[in-house]
């Protein structure tokens, strides 16, 4: 799995607060984050898919309105996501999100599915 770079990593630390949720679709390096609280961080389980971060951030946001979220969420998960419904549904529903988009040069997931077929 590629990795968000420590020096982004260290600056969402620095902007988001102990109750802030993160959710976490590329790779934050957790060892550079201060997590003090249960349930303040997610990430894909097993059985999840390219693209459940922005949903998963919505939900959350709609479960929890007053903690700050942040989706860290690569290129082609965004894509996968359905952005254009997701910041729809964020804007009719007033579910304001942090979204941060990065681009790691490839679609590395499907990249490496494809090859290992």
């Amino acid at each position: 799995m590629l990795h968000v770079s420590a020096t982004l990593t260290r600056e969402i630390d620095r902007i988001k607060g102990p109750d802030t949720i993160l959710i976490n679709e590329l790779g934050v390096q957790i060892d550079h984050l201060t997590l003090t609280k249960p349930g303040t961080n997610f990430q894909q389980s097993s059985a999840g898919g390219l693209g459940w971060g922005l949903g998963a951030a919505l939900g959350i946001k709609l479960a929890a309105p007053d903690r700050f979220v942040i989706a860290v969420i690569g290129d082609g998960s965004y894509i996968f996501g359905n952005p254009t419904l997701a910041h729809f549904i964020s804007c009719a529903l007033g579910l304001p999100v942090l979204f941060i988009v990065t681009n790691n040069a490839g679609w590395a997931s499907v990249r490496s599915e494809t090859k290992a077929l």
